[in-house]
């Protein structure tokens, strides 16, 4: 029997379960092998570094003070833009001022008036004791799903420097290891995660992208080139459509175990248990899931899959699915060859924004040229050619 292995990490080393079909998932079984080449490679590690006396550094001591008065410095924020590797310095007022008027929006966030971990623990040990009851899980994932002792999950924004370098909008982000919700996100990934691979837009990232392009020869001259974006795609989906996005995936098992009907009851938690800190404020995400949520990424992949095979792919209901030569997607961002004008490439863009309440697209059009992830797209005879885009 062919096995399928999930991998994490932990205080021993990297650790692997095997996943057959009929068998839950279990993350708690070591594999010896792997567990051996870590404990020398680390062994290895130490052994080289007490093996010098001295110890070099690459920065000066003045450069040295620089940086640790700036990390204490109250009055900053440092963090990661949110795209291109940059790091940003940023006002810690207006940094603070950016993540509240966000979480002012009563469609997405509600302010809590005490920290809810408490009630939502007592609630998810009653649905993993009734499950384990049932037989759904055994008793090693009984112990990995439940958390006893969690941390509380933080809610912060990373700067889009590429949207605006001025007071740059945030994107929101809730760290959530070690949280509550972290197990069964985990768990949940590991159960969709196949169904995203094998949807016939996915985009794995930006090398997959390019090696899917380079077989495009003979392309129209006609033909334009579209990069659509999808407006804050994670905290726009409904709970309800994405959880029948889930079921609808989720029947195609071969393997019905667990039942998918526990698989979407535990992405309901995840969905509207979705709570976090600001300072010292608790808030609930009430529409859409958080980035920083372990199934957050492939539940957004599968809720625009099924989008796709309703609307885009579907030779009934797409008007325009005989102008779509090819159509790539990563998360919310999409690549599009269409064979038409710009007047009925504007028009296809209108028919996309009619579809899905709170689904909003942008769009760039051009015969020749247009920016997709970190890439310039060039036509050029036929084919496409791609160089690094930069801002």
């Amino acid at each position: 029997m062919k096995l399928r292995y999930f991998f994490s990490k932990s205080e021993s080393g990297l650790s692997t379960t095997p996943f057959r079909p009929k068998s839950n998932f279990c993350p708690n079984v070591s594999n010896h092998t792997i567990h051996t080449f870590c404990r020398l490679v680390e062994q290895e590690v130490m052994e080289v570094c007490s093996s010098s006396n001295k110890i070099s550094h690459n920065l000066s001591l003045n450069e040295k003070i620089a940086l640790t008065e700036l990390i204490s410095d109250p009055s900053i924020i440092i963090k990661p833009a949110d795209k291109g590797g940059a790091i940003v310095i940023q006002d810690t007022k207006k940094y603070q001022h950016e993540i509240l008027s966000q979480l002012q929006n009563i469609k997405f966030y509600k302010k809590l008036p005490s920290d809810p971990t408490n009630i939502y623990q007592s609630e998810i040990l009653s649905f993993l004791t009734n499950a384990k009851t049932e037989g759904w899980i055994s008793q090693s994932e009984f112990k990995f799903l439940y958390c006893q002792h969690p941390i509380r999950p933080v809610f912060y924004t990373l700067p889009k420097i590429h949207k605006r370098l001025i007071d740059p909008p945030g994107r929101p982000i809730v760290a959530q290891t070690n949280s509550l919700l972290s197990p069964l996100s985990q768990y949940v990934d590991f159960f969709i995660k196949p169904f995203v691979y094998s949807l016939p837009t996915y985009i794995r990232d930006s090398t997959d992208f390019i090696n899917k392009i380079s077989e495009l020869y003979d392309l129209p001259d006609i033909s334009l080139l579209i990069t659509l974006d999808i407006t804050s795609l994670y905290t726009n989906i409904s709970h309800e459509k994405g959880l029948i996005a889930l079921r609808h995936y989720l029947s195609l098992r071969e393997d019905s175990s667990p039942p998918s009907d526990f698989i979407i009851e535990m992405s309901s938690y995840l969905l509207k248990y979705n709570y976090f800190s600001f300072d010292k404020d608790f808030f609930l995400q009430i529409s859409g899931t958080a980035m920083g949520s372990n199934f957050a990424p492939n539940y957004a992949n599968l809720f625009m899959g099924l989008f796709e095979e309703s609307y885009v792919l579907n030779t009934e209901n797409n008007p325009f699915y005989s102008k779509i030569i090819k159509w790539y997607r990563y998360i919310d961002d999409i690549f599009c060859i269409f064979l038409g004008d710009h007047d009925e490439a504007r028009e296809f863009v209108t028919y996309l924004n009619s579809l899905v309440d709170d689904l909003d697209f942008t769009s760039e059009i051009n015969s020749s040229r247009v920016h997709f992830l970190d890439m310039w797209i060039q036509k050029n005879e036929g084919s496409l050619t791609t160089t690094l885009y930069t801002k």
